[in-house]
């Protein structure tokens, strides 16, 4: 036989094969859904991840906002014996006594203590790990060593006093804006000093799970969390974004911020499956005439004609859906995705063919 020739049937064939190595992950994944676990920072509590949580469960997923030992609607139960330790412990046993698993864990801050703590003891139940803006400890770490100097000194002066917490700082000192400072400042109770002074035990747990995120916040100036950024930008298996918020992300910009969570908790790579079908592609050689045509071409010359372009039409749609975090049997033209607001990070990177107009 001459050169090899290139035929629809046989393109579509190998997209196909590509197609089943990828898909099965993608559907598997809690359909199409996730279960999240926020995690609030200092002197906060699970009351700050309401707006995120609405839009998260609007589209479908389940979300546990825990309320660490002596904060929030749990400041009653504030003392000088709560620590790092009594806040794993809280987040760990929700996840242990509500049988969670395949979780997104999300840290805001003092928060990123917390988790990292999870992530030793629960890692096989974690499958996303993300630090929003928060403190990326090492073991042997305190929270006071991190501390900025002026706030090391107020910390020093409470422990000389023997208070048993430190006082929260106004809202305005998170970046919140003005027409939520009041609210804010009504729901932020001081923080138990015992978190500031104890060192930390990490065994290196959080490296274990698959997806590892960290968020930046760059309209609130930290030289800590800088280093944070600087330092995990270089380290394999993670990956790093900013936001141009305040340090209170989650009030400031709910919407922007649930649209970045699906995205990274996603186990599916975007272009994964781009790649995939890409590489297992027959490849041209010398000698052969025309070129192969395009998975698009292909699948818009006979529409509805091919049982094999149907299912992968079917099948794309359901991935691009999924990754926007869209309840399964919810109606809509197969461009939706598109204006999804939690589509938009990957609109550009989309293999399915050009932008048709929203008109």
């Amino acid at each position: 036989m001459g050169a090899m020739r290139f035929s629809r049937r046989g393109a579509l064939a190998a997209a196909a094969a590509a197609y089943g190595a990828v898909s099965t992950r993608a559907l598997h994944a809690q359909g199409a859904t996730r279960t999240f676990v926020l995690v609030h920072g200092a002197w906060h509590g699970g009351w700050c991840w309401r707006r995120v949580a609405d839009l998260l469960e609007k589209g479908g997923h389940k979300v546990f906002l825990p309320t660490l030992t002596g904060l929030g609607e749990r400041s009653h139960l504030v003392s000088k014996d709560v620590n790092v330790s009594t806040h794993v412990a809280d987040v760990a046993n929700v996840i242990k006594w509500e049988d969670l698993s395949d979780i997104v864990l999300v840290g805001h801050s003092y928060g990123g203590l917390a988790i990292s703590g999870v992530a030793d003891q629960l890692s096989n139940r974690i499958s996303s790990i993300i630090f929003l803006d928060a403190f990326f400890p090492e073991d042997g770490d305190t929270l006071l060593d991190k501390s900025s100097p002026a706030f090391k000194s107020a910390i020093e002066a409470a422990l000389g006093r023997g208070d048993i917490s430190v006082k929260q700082p106004p809202a305005s000192a998170f970046g919140v804006a003005q027409q939520d400072r009041e609210w804010v400042d009504s729901k932020t109770t001081p923080q138990p000093i015992g978190t500031y002074t104890e060192k930390s035990s990490f065994k290196g747990g959080r490296d274990k799970i698959a997806k590892r995120n960290y968020i930046r916040a760059k309209g609130y100036a930290s030289p800590t969390f800088d280093a944070n950024l600087a330092k995990i930008r270089g380290q394999p298996g993670w990956q790093v974004a900013e936001i141009d918020t305040g340090h209170d992300v989650m009030i400031i910009d709910p919407s922007k911020l649930t649209s970045m969570l699906i995205e990274m908790s996603w186990p599916v790579d975007a272009g994964l499956f781009r790649r995939s079908i890409k590489t297992s592609m027959p490849r041209k050689r010398e000698g052969d005439r025309g070129r192969l045509p395009s998975l698009i071409s292909l699948s818009r010359r006979s529409p509805g004609k091919s049982r094999t372009r149907r299912r992968m039409a079917v099948r794309c749609r359901q991935i691009r859906r999924m990754k926007a975090g869209i309840r399964p049997g919810t109606k809509c033209r197969p461009i939706c995705c598109r204006r999804s607001p939690a589509a938009s990070s990957f609109r550009d990177s989309c293999w399915t063919g050009p932008r048709r107009s929203s008109a």
